[in-house]
């Protein structure tokens, strides 16, 4: 029986450097790369290779932002985008941008400043936080490629990872589980149900969001912590900790030493 090819998503592309905070809507591509709108049926609509052939230009993160065509459309609304002109358009607020950079194409080279009317950034900022979580998930990578091979499922071929939602909490995608898993303290006790590891892993996911939420790096005695015989709490084999050690601390998640002068 044939299969149907699944087609690829249709982008619109969002001028950042074009959309200022007095706009009341974002300005859009129109088709071709030939100039701008902001009424959504003037808009051009993006083939998904075509952008990623050209990341640098259409999703830079200074310039310009590649986006789903469906989200945009359903974040349209009628919007007096000039004097007296109205028009169904992507309204240039928080909450627009927060759900928009949420779904970016890909990961920027730079980080995304849109201009809105209260817009405030800082070392906190969405785009810091997401390329925090990248790196704590290369971390999370190099200890389940060694030893024991913790935050990897082999039954479900799965490795867990860790995600920032469109309003800056941390999630843990646990990877027997497949679940999404809130690592933040809640009314409720924060139960971390669908998580398929210990407490040991646990304290070190709770670092991993802290680091994310912060930017503080961790101690390095977090990666394969010792015992007083030399072996750590892992169980790790000593060439597998040493690899993790050596791999995962010279990632800006760990504190990195300090050069003495010479």
């Amino acid at each position: 029986m044939p299969t149907e090819n699944k087609q690829a998503p249709t982008l619109i592309v969002l001028s950042l450097k074009h959309t200022h905070r007095r706009h009341k809507a974002i300005t859009l591509w129109r088709s071709d790369d030939s100039g701008y709108c902001w009424k959504l049926s003037c808009a051009g609509a993006y083939d998904e290779a075509r952008v990623l052939e050209r990341l640098g230009y259409y999703n830079s993160g200074c310039s310009n932002l590649a986006v789903p065509a469906d989200l945009v459309e359903r974040l349209s609304s009628e919007v007096e985008y000039d004097t007296k002109e109205f028009g169904i358009c992507l309204p240039n607020n928080a909450d627009t941008w927060a759900q928009l950079l949420a779904c970016v194409i890909r990961p920027t080279d730079y980080e995304p400043k849109p201009e809105y009317r209260g817009c405030r950034y800082s070392e906190n900022s969405m785009w810091m936080k997401r390329k925090r979580c990248e790196q704590v998930n290369q971390v999370i990578r190099i200890i389940a490629d060694h030893g024991r091979r913790f935050f990897y499922s082999q039954t479900v071929n799965r490795y867990a990872s860790m995600e920032v939602d469109h309003r800056g909490k941390v999630w843990f995608i646990d990877d027997y589980s497949g679940k999404r898993v809130f690592t933040h303290e809640t009314v409720w006790g924060g139960r971390w149900r669908g998580f398929s590891h210990g407490g040991t892993l646990r304290d070190l996911v709770k670092e991993f969001r802290d680091y994310i939420s912060t930017g503080e790096p961790l101690h390095p005695g977090y990666l394969g912590p010792e015992r007083f015989d030399d072996s750590n709490i892992w169980g790790y084999d000593e060439a597998g900790v040493k690899s993790v050690r050596e791999q995962a601390g010279a990632l800006p998640v760990f504190r990195q030493p300090v050069a003495e002068p010479a």
